[in-house]
C-alpha cells in the first residue's frame, strides 16, 4: 500500500508492472483504485500501472476541502511529477474522466493518449440540477442530507442501489463488489457534496480542439447516467477521436465487460492511438420502453419521502 506525499495531502496509490511506459488509471465518483483491478491481468509488458486514490477517496487523505475538478487535475499532476513520472497514457473513469480531461488541457505535454471511459462530458453535467430544478441544490445544502451521507457506512442500502444500477450486468454478490462499497462508504460528506457541484458547473467543450492528442471514448449503451449527445458533441470538437459504444453495458464497461474493455483500451495505447477505426463501435437498436430512472431520480423520492 504505497503513499507519496504531495502538498496538502498523501495520497495512496497502487502499482503493478515493470514496464518504462506509464499508463495512469483515475477513478471516478463513489470510487476508488479497485475500479481498475480488472487490468491487473490484461497489462501488456513494457508499461506500468499507476492507480491512485483522488483526494477524499479510498485511502488518500480526507482534507475539509479542494473537491472540485480543477483541484484534482492539480492533484494528479502533483502526483505525476512527485513519482517523476516521463510521458503517459492517461485513462480516466466518469468524475476521473473529467479530472484526466482538465489535466491534460492544462499538461498537453505529458500526455500521449487520452482514453476516456464513461466520462463526465468535457460540457459539464449541469443538467443535474436543470432536470430537477431546486432539489438538487437543496440537497447538496440540507442539514438532513449531510446527516445522511455521514451515515451511508450504516444505511448501505443507497450505496448498493446506486452501484447495482450502475452496473447492471455486473455479479454483485462477490467479494470484489462489496469491497467497492466499502470504499464508497468511507467518503466524506465533504467530497461527495464537492465532486457533484463540480460536475455541475465544470466545463470545457469549447477548450476540446485543442487537443491533438488521439482520444478514445468508451460508452456503455445502458448507461443512465452519461448522455451519449453529449460524447457526441465532444468527438466533433475534438482533433482526433473515436466513440466506442459497448452493448448491454451500464457505467462501468471496466468491470461489467473487462475482456472487450481491456482488449480496446490496450489496443488503443500499445498503437499509440493510431489503431482508432471501426471495429469496436456498434450501433444499438432497441425497442421502445419506457426509461429507466436515473439513480439521481432514485435518491430524490428516498429522500422526498423519508
Amino acid at each position: 500500500m504505497p503513499f507519496i506525499k504531495i502538498p496538502e495531502l498523501s495520497v495512496h496509490y497502487e502499482q503493478m508492472g515493470q514496464g518504462k511506459v506509464p499508463i495512469v488509471f483515475v477513478h471516478g465518483n463513489f470510487a476508488s483504485w479497485r475500479w481498475w483491478r480488472s487490468v491487473f491481468s490484461h497489462l501488456p509488458e513494457h508499461y506500468t500501472a499507476y492507480l491512485p486514490d483522488l483526494r477524499g477517496c479510498g485511502d488518500t487523505d480526507h482534507t475539509a476541502n479542494g473537491y472540485d475538478i480543477e483541484q484534482l487535475a492539480t492533484d494528479l499532476h502533483l502526483f505525476i511529477t512527485a513519482l517523476n513520472l516521463p510521458s503517459l497514457h492517461l485513462v480516466g473513469h466518469s468524475l476521473g474522466g473529467a479530472v484526466v480531461q482538465q489535466f491534460t488541457l492544462d499538461h498537453p505535454e505529458c500526455v500521449i493518449t487520452l482514453t476516456l471511459v464513461a466520462p463526465a462530458p468535457a460540457e459539464g453535467m449541469s443538467h443535474l440540477k436543470q432536470e430537477h430544478n431546486s432539489f438538487i441544490t437543496g440537497l447538496l445544502e440540507s442539514f438532513e442530507f449531510h446527516a445522511l451521507l455521514h451515515s451511508l457506512h450504516l444505511n448501505r442500502s443507497i450505496l448498493l442501489r446506486i452501484f447495482k444500477q450502475m452496473t447492471p450486468s455486473l455479479n454483485h454478490q462477490t467479494a470484489d463488489f462489496i469491497a467497492l462499497v466499502d470504499d464508497a462508504a468511507r467518503m466524506p460528506p465533504e467530497a461527495i457534496v464537492g465532486f457533484m457541484n463540480s460536475l455541475t458547473t465544470w466545463n470545457v467543450q469549447n477548450r476540446l480542439n485543442e487537443l491533438s492528442l488521439p482520444v478514445l471514448i468508451i460508452w456503455g449503451e445502458h448507461d443512465t447516467l452519461v448522455k451519449r449527445d453529449a460524447l457526441e458533441r465532444m468527438i466533433l470538437a475534438l482533433q482526433h477521436a473515436q466513440l466506442v459504444i459497448l452493448p448491454m453495458v451500464g457505467h462501468v464497461p471496466q468491470l461489467e465487460q473487462p475482456d472487450s474493455f481491456n482488449q480496446i483500451i490496450f489496443e488503443f495505447i500499445k498503437s499509440n492511438g493510431t489503431s482508432l477505426q471501426n471495429q469496436y463501435s456498434f450501433s444499438t437498436l432497441r425497442t421502445a420502453t419506457l426509461p429507466k430512472p436515473s439513480w439521481w431520480q432514485w435518491i430524490k423520492q428516498k429522500f422526498s419521502a423519508s
